[in-house]
């Protein structure tokens, strides 16, 4: 029979948070590491004489968890405490899915002060500089499938994670996965997350390229050198090439079982996601080669024509001057369906045409540029469909039978507020079951009308074809 736990009273879930790195406060070490469910303190080991067990006695603090299996112990009698009243502790811990709770991730949940938030649309804390990174994880996770994957993927569970994996997990997948069952989770305590081990984690890994504070002589991407600003475009091309290649470690049977019908079986799941194709050819005699009837694999050999892969289509935004001339204190505007004309713009030499529309497609607006002064905004607002953006257009004629829908459906948009020292990076995010749009900034969370995204300074945007569920 097991020992009923005479301390389960002494818990305070009011005090816990799980979301910084796994540190004995006193040691500083992350071997072995448990947290006192009373004080909510990190401290090491939990034999006689350890440091947390000198806690239990000199505090009276006798509920601890183990951050790395989340398991929980009485101490100083060092037994271990089995009550499915402690099940939300453990899910706070380490969130783990399955159909059910994925199936109720449209609902409220409550945290432990009983205020309601939305799965998925939770605030994200901003230490230093990482509104970047919060929006580009948040833009992440609106693609279905990738979502699906990370919420499954057995990081907690060691014995599964080995038949599905050829190597141990890797410390950034590791971080990008907890952050984002974190967000969906429907047993955060707080009602948001911090990404600070994550951060951390792609400082470390990109050699600081993408600071976790501004006080670093690094930076993002040669075009934003100034030390106020990290570029959510180059982090999120950084943290998908990163993904991607750790994916190739992964059993792509395991992938496939999170792809939609449409999708490549012989790609990993970011490629069948995200990925695309443009077709870059050369006219032969000012006359493009279909004219000439050559076959496609005729034409990829005629004057370099090529067909790229793409994971973003990028457009250049013209600048205020050229589109305001009289210079007048008015905001210019401008179309996407201009930009988009202006990228596929046939000339006398060459074209360029999509060739295959990928399932998911980001669209990157180049706002910031770097000039003699320094880093530069464009304030030029954009015009765009929310619904049915059809590229029909600018796909090419011959490989229309690739592309039976041409159509998307905007999902979630990155804006930048303010200037590019003090300004912030904010997302608009779209709630399908409830036909509602949500705005996070940091912390703040708040619903918005559908027409307030078309007054944003828009950088990325996320679209989904439109016949995907």
């Amino acid at each position: 029979m097991e020992k009923k736990c005479p301390f389960l009273s002494t818990i305070n879930r009011g005090v816990l948070d799980f979301d910084h790195e796994k540190l004995c406060s006193v040691t500083l070490r992350n071997e072995h590491v448990y947290c006192c469910l009373v004080c909510g303190t990190n401290f090491q080991g939990r034999g006689k004489g350890s440091i947390a067990y000198c806690h239990a006695l000199e505090m009276s603090h006798h509920m601890f968890i183990n951050l790395h299996t989340s398991r929980i112990y009485c101490l100083p009698d060092n037994y271990e405490v089995k009550e499915h009243s402690l099940d939300d502790i453990k899910q706070y811990l380490q969130p783990k899915f399955d159909k059910k709770l994925i199936s109720i991730l449209d609902k409220n949940c409550k945290t432990y002060d009983g205020s309601e938030y939305i799965p998925g649309y939770i605030g994200l804390y901003n230490f230093g500089k990482t509104d970047a990174l919060n929006v580009v994880i948040l833009l992440l996770s609106r693609i279905i499938p990738l979502r699906d994957f990370f919420l499954y993927f057995p990081i907690y569970d060691s014995e599964n994670f080995q038949k599905i994996s050829k190597v141990p997990v890797d410390k950034l997948m590791f971080s990008i996965i907890e952050i984002v069952c974190k967000i969906f989770s429907p047993y955060n305590f707080k009602g948001m997350a911090s990404p600070f081990v994550l951060a951390n984690t792609i400082e470390r890994k990109s050699n600081s390229l993408f600071p976790v504070s501004t006080n670093t002589e690094k930076q993002s991407n040669k075009t934003s050198q100034d030390t106020q600003f990290v570029d959510p475009m180059a982090l999120l091309s950084w943290i998908i090439h990163y993904i991607k290649k750790k994916l190739s470690k992964i059993k792509l049977g395991y992938q496939r079982c999170f792809y939609q019908d449409k999708m490549s079986k012989s790609k990993n799941i970011i490629a069948s996601c995200i990925e695309g194709q443009v077709l870059n050819c050369t006219k032969i005699n000012g006359i493009e080669p279909t004219s000439l009837n050559l076959s496609y694999e005729s034409m990829k050999s005629v004057h370099g024509s090529t067909v790229n892969s793409f994971i973003s289509l990028s457009l250049n935004i013209p600048l205020p001057s050229v589109l305001n001339p009289s210079l007048d204190s008015r905001i210019p505007q401008i179309a996407i369906f201009d930009l988009l004309q202006n990228k596929f713009l046939e000339n006398s030499s060459a074209f360029q045409k999509i060739w295959l529309l990928p399932c998911y497609l980001i669209v990157h607006f180049k706002r910031f540029s770097m000039e003699s002064f320094g880093l530069e905004k464009n304030p030029t607002i954009i015009s765009f469909p929310i619904k049915n953006l059809d590229l029909l257009p600018y796909v090419h004629p011959d490989n229309l039978h690739a592309n039976p829908n041409t159509k998307y459906d905007l999902i979630a948009n990155i804006a930048h507020k303010g200037d590019t020292k003090s300004g912030v990076f904010t997302i608009q995010m779209y709630h399908s079951s409830r036909n509602e749009w949500y705005e996070i900034e940091n912390l703040k969370v708040e619903q918005i009308l559908p027409q307030a995204l078309l007054l944003t300074t828009s950088y990325i945007q996320l679209y989904k074809q439109s016949d995907l569920h």
